[in-house]
């Protein structure tokens, strides 16, 4: 569970990671991916995402097309 994880620890940064970014898409316009969300802020339907397993946390190695992406523009835009 998200609230057991150990501050420090490896797992518990990712998973902090994750759910900031998954934040990040929601405020950005994605649907959420769980019921419920009406009046819920965008960090908390992001951990209830990943507590009901809706999000997958990718290895830092591991990037998507839209990370990638998000990264060229960001690049182009300095």
């Amino acid at each position: 569970e998200i609230s057991e994880c150990l501050v420090g620890s490896e797992m518990c940064i990712e998973t902090v990671i994750a759910a900031s970014k998954r934040a990040r898409q929601l405020i950005g316009g994605e649907e959420p991916l769980v019921p419920g969300t009406a009046g819920k802020k965008p960090l908390s339907i992001a951990i209830d995402e990943l507590y009901h397993q809706q999000v997958k946390i990718l290895p830092e190695e591991e990037t998507t097309e839209e990370e990638e992406a998000d990264a060229k523009e960001a690049a182009q835009n300095e």
